[in-house]
Formats: structure tokens, sequence, C-alpha cells
């Protein structure tokens, strides 16, 4: 019985965390355009050519508060629509001197057909309704973003 049970169990521990994982990627940039400093860190979680999430965090620094606060109207705006996605969450918060804006978006449940009917181009990163991990990190890379693996 015990060994039946034992046996059991590390089946079903082997099937909740899958027998090869997911892996991870950060891309990041640090830019100064005008008298703002920009810090972008996305963090891709994905398997074989398929992403499953991305967390993006940007950190926008600037002095003058008021260039702050039309910046987190422009990201508000622009993120308004996917918002009312589910599977999808922007939020933009500014403390002191510093907007941070943290977009959580669930590829793999998020509804495709309607994160492309918001902007046609998102279909550049689609391949057999999925993500495609190599054309995003492609796009984030042309951004300028720099990606590495994380262990």
């Amino acid at each position: 019985m015990n060994r039946k049970l034992v046996i059991f169990v590390s089946i079903f521990f082997v099937m909740i965390t899958g027998c090869s994982s997911k892996k991870h990627m950060v891309c990041s940039s640090t830019s100064i355009v005008k008298s703002s400093i920009i810090k972008s860190a996305y963090d891709i979680t994905y398997k074989d050519n398929v992403v499953y999430k991305v967390i993006k965090k940007e950190m926008i620094t600037n002095k003058n508060t008021d260039t702050l606060y039309e910046l987190r109207d422009s990201i508000e705006l622009s993120n308004r629509e996917y918002n009312m996605l589910s599977h999808y969450k922007n939020y933009v918060e500014i403390n002191d001197d510093t907007l941070v804006s943290v977009t959580k978006i669930n590829y793999n449940r998020l509804d495709l057909n309607k994160y492309i009917k918001i902007d046609k181009s998102n279909e550049a990163f689609i391949s057999s309704n999925k993500v495609a991990f190599d054309k995003l990190v492609k796009y984030y890379n042309s951004l300028g973003l720099f990606c590495e693996n994380v262990k």
C-alpha cells in the first residue's frame, strides 16, 4: 500500500510541476531622453517557442512632476482598451520624482483575437494562435532592449 502511495504522489508531483519547466528571459535597457532617465525590464516566461507571461516594468525619473503626470496620463490612455481584457493589467503610479508603470500580460489565457483587434500590429508576434518567443524577443531587441536568459 505504501509503495502505491509513493508512486501516486510521485506521478502527481511530476504532473503538477511538469517534466520540463518554463524558462525566464529578462530584456532590459536604460536610456536618457531629454531630462528623463528611463529604465525598462521585461520578464518573459516561456517554454520552447511559446510565451506564457510577460511582466513589463518601466521606471521614468524626472525632477519635473508635471512631465511625470503627463506621461502617466499618456500611458493610461494607451492602455485603456487593453486593461479591459482579462489577463492584461497595467497600472501606473508616481512616487516623488519617479513614475513606475507595470504591465502584466498572461498570453496563455489572453484572448488573442481581442488583443489583435485593439492594435493590428500585435499580430506580428502571433504564430499558430500563440505568442512566439523568437518574434517577441526580436521586437524587444529592435526597441533597444538587451535580452538574456535567467537561471
